[in-house]
């Protein structure tokens, strides 16, 4: 036997050996951090729709248990459900291209009667208002301190003002 026989064997048997290990890991990590994901949906076995909810990540598309018993992913029938919004935070979130986008929304401010809220594009501003400019809370009547309506707790708004639910 030569010696290129010999190392030809050592290497074909290394290959086969780290093939056979990789194949039957699945989304396998190899030492040093790397992995090797697998393609499809073969990591995702199921038998119903439910539990693939949100596999591939995105709102925009509708995840379900394929015949072969896999999870996967498709545009849905009647259009995309309405993409969950921030109060608040001059944007719009909605699906486009099958894919999550942002959109300006000039109306999306926080409401807060101590504050000047504005919204250039989906950058939000907020100017706090002078202190003491008078300001209302639900039914009680006070003064804006540092961007805060200040409402003084009396026997007429005690209820709808001053309740902290203890």
């Amino acid at each position: 036997m030569q010696r290129s026989d010999v190392a030809w064997g050592k290497r074909t048997r290394w290959a086969l050996l780290a093939a056979g290990w990789l194949g039957g890991l699945g989304a396998a990590s190899l030492p040093g951090g790397c992995s090797l994901p697998r393609e499809g949906a073969q990591d995702s076995p199921c038998a119903t729709d439910g539990e693939c909810l949100d596999q591939d990540g995105n709102p925009c598309m509708e995840d379900f248990c394929n015949s072969d018993g896999q999870c996967d992913s498709r545009r849905y029938d009647s259009g995309p459900p309405p993409l969950a919004q921030k109060a608040g935070d001059c944007q719009l979130g909605e699906c486009e291209n099958d894919q999550p986008a942002v959109k300006p929304d000039e109306s999306d401010v926080p409401v807060n009667p101590c504050v000047e809220a504005t919204c250039n594009g989906t950058e939000l501003t907020m100017t706090p208002k002078a202190n003491l400019e008078t300001c209302s809370v639900g039914s009680g009547n006070g003064y804006c301190m540092d961007g805060e309506c200040v409402v003084s707790c009396t026997p007429e708004n005690a209820t709808a003002v001053c309740d902290d639910a203890n």
